[in-house]
C-alpha cells in the first residue's frame, strides 16, 4: 500500500484513478492499537480508523498466548469500527494481539490484499489460574473462528482440560474432533530427510506452498513407480516412505480420536495398510484441509500424490 501527505500528488493520483479516489484503494496498516477494559475472560482493543474503506474487506485481529502461534478471529470486523472485545480468554493469562487491514478483490484488483500487521500489544486478564471449564470455554471460542490455526489452538485448550479431568465428555469430544488440525499445521519444524515428520516436510519435498507449486520443480525430471503405476518427481519419497508416514502419524491419530469418542460403532471402523484409500477418509482429509479459510487441498497438494496415497489403506 502507498500513502502520500502531499495534497497535490494525491489530487493528481485521484484524477488518474478510476472512481476518483486513489487513497481509498490503498490497504494501509492499522495504527494506534491500545487495550481498554480487561476482565478475567475478555480484553477490549481500540485502534485508529483506517482511511481506506473502499470497496470491502475488514479488520483482522489475531491473538496468542505467550509462546504460541497467533490465531485470527473471523469473520472480519467492519473497517469503520475502532474497537472490539475478545471473549473466551483464560483468567490470569497474558495475551498478545496484532491487527491488520484487509481489502477483498474488486474490479480494479483481482487479489485479496492484506496490510502489514500493527505493532503487537500485550495485556493480561484478571483472575487466578484457569479451571477445567475455562479451558473448555476457551476451546469453544477458538472453534467459532473457523480457521485452521484456531482449530490447532482449540485442540491445545481441550488437551489442557483433559489434563485436569480425563473423563470429561465435552473435552473428549472436541479434542477428538480437532486432533487432525495440528497434523496440517504448516508452521511446524522438521528434520530434513526420511522419515517424513509432518505435512510441512511432505509439501516442501514436492516444492509446494500455500500459493501453489514451484514451476521449476513442477517440470523437473520424473521417474515412474512401476508397483503403483504412478509418475513421481525425481526427488519424491518412495511409496514405502509415504506409507510409513501415514501409518505412524495419521493412522495413530485416527485410532486415538476413535478411542476418545468412545463409540462402539466407531470402534468397528478400523484402517489397515493394504489396498486402496477409503473414499470417506479421503473426503474427511479434504474437508479438514479446507477448514475455514485454509487453502483447498487441490492448491497445495498435487493430485498425483493423492492418487499415490489412495493405494495405501482400506476399510476392514
Amino acid at each position: 500500500a502507498l500513502y502520500t501527505s502531499n495534497s497535490q500528488l494525491r489530487s493528481f493520483l485521484d484524477l488518474k484513478q478510476t472512481g476518483d479516489s486513489w487513497s481509498e484503494t490503498q490497504t494501509l496498516p492499522v495504527s494506534d492499537v491500545t487495550t481498554g477494559s480487561i476482565t478475567d475472560k475478555s480484553i477490549t482493543l481500540f485502534w485508529a480508523q483506517v482511511s481506506d474503506t473502499f470497496p470491502n474487506g475488514g479488520i483482522e485481529i489475531s491473538y496468542a498466548k505467550a509462546g504460541e502461534s497467533f490465531a485470527p478471529i473471523y469473520p472480519l470486523i467492519p473497517k469503520l469500527d475502532q474497537e472490539f472485545t475478545i471473549n473466551g480468554l483464560l483468567p490470569g493469562t497474558q495475551y498478545q494481539f496484532r491487527i491488520r487491514n484487509c481489502t477483498d478483490s474488486h474490479f480494479e484488483n483481482n487479489n485479496k490484499i492484506y496490510s502489514e500487521y500493527s505493532t503487537t500489544v500485550t495485556a493480561t486478564t484478571t483472575g487466578t489460574s484457569p479451571t477445567l471449564d475455562d479451558y473448555i470455554e476457551e476451546g469453544r471460542q477458538y472453534l467459532r473462528n473457523a480457521t485452521l490455526q484456531s482449530a490447532i489452538q482449540a485442540n491445545k485448550s481441550f488437551e489442557n482440560a483433559l489434563a485436569i479431568r480425563p473423563d470429561r465428555d465435552e473435552a473428549l469430544l472436541f479434542h477428538a474432533i480437532t486432533r487432525f488440525a495440528p497434523l496440517l499445521d504448516l508452521e511446524q519444524n522438521y528434520s530434513a530427510g526420511m522419515p517424513i515428520d509432518n505435512v510441512k516436510e511432505l509439501l516442501d519435498v514436492y516444492g509446494i506452498d500455500q500459493e501453489g507449486r514451484d514451476i521449476d520443480n513442477w517440470f523437473a525430471d520424473s521417474k515412474r513407480d512401476t508397483q503403483w503405476n504412478q509418475t513421481l518427481l525425481d526427488d519424491s519419497p518412495s511409496p514405502a516412505e509415504i506409507q510409513t508416514y501415514i501409518q505412524s502419524i495419521w493412522i495413530s491419530e485416527i485410532d486415538a480420536a476413535l478411542d476418545e469418542l468412545g463409540s462402539r460403532v466407531c470402534r468397528l471402523v478400523r484402517l489397515k495398510l493394504s489396498g486402496s484409500w477409503p473414499p470417506k477418509l479421503l473426503l474427511l482429509m479434504i474437508n479438514v484441509s479446507n477448514w475455514g479459510r485454509f487453502n483447498k487441498i487441490s492448491k497445495i497438494l498435487p493430485w498425483r500424490l493423492l492418487l499415490l496415497m489412495s493405494r495405501y489403506c482400506s476399510w476392514s
